[in-house]
């Protein structure tokens, strides 16, 4: 019982499987291992949750380095090269730094 508590325990870190750090942020490392060339790709291959919408008419918002940049279509036009960090922002997190009209949350790229 007690390596199974352990492993539950070492489960919550936020990882996923073979990626390493937290769950709702991505490296610039990390999306190159995927041997893809857009962010959109990245995140599709290793945090595909992030793409779904939670039902309604609801969008994510896509922001680069603190400006809205578009919809989800925008990241295809972002190569993994320019980009240091991306981080998915759920959506109570996003409307209380963005505002309203973030019900399906954020993906927040970070440029170099």
């Amino acid at each position: 019982a007690l390596i199974v508590i352990s492993s539950c325990a070492a489960g919550t870190g936020g990882t996923t499987s073979g990626t390493q750090g937290p769950r709702n942020e991505l490296t610039q490392a990390q999306m190159l291992e995927t041997n893809t060339s857009t962010v959109y790709d990245a995140i599709r291959r290793l945090r595909p949750d992030w793409l779904r919408t939670r039902g309604g008419n609801v969008s994510i918002v896509v922001y680069m380095d603190g400006i809205r940049a578009g919809g989800l279509d925008r990241l295809e036009q972002i190569t993994i090269t320019q980009v240091t960090k991306v981080r998915f922002i759920r959506p109570s997190d996003a409307t209380t730094r963005w505002g309203t009209g973030h019900g399906a949350g954020v993906i927040e790229v970070l440029t170099r």
